[in-house]
């Protein structure tokens, strides 16, 4: 037995049956309203949410800490505390050619020694800082210098269980992705992210440094998580 069709479910046909007219639901204004609304809050959420979600501190029981050369002055300030209060025994400073110098010239024009001198001007004594610069420019710097960073450990034989990387804030998550992704599962990699100078971290779509910095890095961020 064949059932009537529904309203929702008659058709008519024109010309010689070549096209066809259905009924079909569609959002009413209060349907709109609600989408929009909807979509609204998710967008809210997500402002408030990214910068904590970039900017991860989550350390680990170690004594070994990584300093990314390149960080701010506030950063480096933090790395100098942490050492002359025996936080930890031994900083490794890592990083890349300086920008805007052409590219890599010497050792001594890296991120690695522009922190390591940093440090050493905050009184930090010599034998406790290691400089371990990286000669790549192009892309993948961060990982460039994690993977510098694993050659170092196993030249010299050393096998720290865990370290903790200090970086800036919303670079933190990215790098702790990339310093995993190239130092593999038996170094346990924790996180610092050192609060922004230029900007609020709790406000910072209000400032177009924070906007910059939050874009860039969620976008970098995905890159990163994609390719590696």
């Amino acid at each position: 037995m064949k059932l009537p069709e529904t309203s929702f479910e008659r058709s008519s046909s024109a010309l010689l049956g070549l096209v066809s007219r259905r009924q079909r639901w569609g959002l009413t204004l209060k349907g709109w309203v609600f989408l929009f609304a909807t979509a609204l809050l998710f967008v809210i959420a997500g402002v408030f949410s990214v910068h904590p979600f970039l900017a991860i501190t989550a350390p680990e029981a170690t004594k070994t800490l990584v300093v990314e050369g390149w960080i701010s002055e506030v950063g480096i300030k933090y790395a100098a505390e942490q050492m002359l209060s025996n936080s930890y025994d031994h900083a490794f400073i890592t990083g890349g050619p300086i920008s805007g110098f052409g590219g890599y010239t010497s050792d001594f024009n890296t991120y690695a020694q522009y922190g390591f001198s940093r440090l050493l001007e905050k009184g930090v004594p010599r034998d406790r800082l290691t400089r371990v610069p990286c000669r790549v420019t192009e892309r993948d710097r961060t990982y460039s210098s994690a993977v510098v960073l694993r050659h170092h450990f196993q030249i010299n034989n050393l096998r720290p269980a865990a370290i903790n990387i200090l970086t800036d804030a919303v670079h933190a998550r990215r790098s702790r992705l990339l310093f995993e992704s190239a130092l593999g599962r038996d170094i346990k990699i924790g996180v610092i992210a050192v609060p922004p100078s230029e900007y609020k971290a709790t406000r910072w779509w209000r400032y177009s440094a924070g906007v910059k910095d939050v874009f860039s890095e969620a976008l970098a961020y995905t890159y990163a998580r994609i390719y590696f």
